[in-house]
């Protein structure tokens, strides 16, 4: 078994996942109070994205795009993030000493597409 298909077996994903660099800001549902983020990675069943805070997984999180900043969204036959949604937390990790982010946070989307 090669690298590539354990790491694909370990993940356990069914979707294909696609990289992007965007901004987002998400609330916790049903909340006025907005936070900022990185969406880095998409699929077609939920988001990877990094944010100052700490998100306990089972919250329930709105999702709203800001600004993606690939160019690789103008065809319109490209795979592309959801504009709004709500999302499940399903994991959150701390990433202390990176960047200005300090956690990393997988949500799925309770909807499929």
């Amino acid at each position: 078994m090669n690298l590539a298909h354990k790491i694909q077996h370990a993940e356990k994903r069914k979707d294909l996942r696609y990289r992007c660099e965007a901004v987002i800001e998400w609330s916790f549902f049903n909340q006025d109070i907005c936070f900022d983020a990185k969406l880095l990675n998409f699929s077609q069943s939920g988001v990877y994205f990094e944010t100052g805070h700490d998100i306990r997984p089972g919250r329930t999180i709105l999702l709203k795009m800001k600004m993606v900043a690939s160019s690789r969204f103008n065809s319109l036959d490209h795979e592309r993030p959801r504009s709004v949604s709500l999302a499940e937390v399903k994991w959150c990790i701390d990433l202390s000493g990176r960047a200005k982010t300090n956690y990393g946070v997988g949500v799925r989307y309770p909807f499929p597409d």
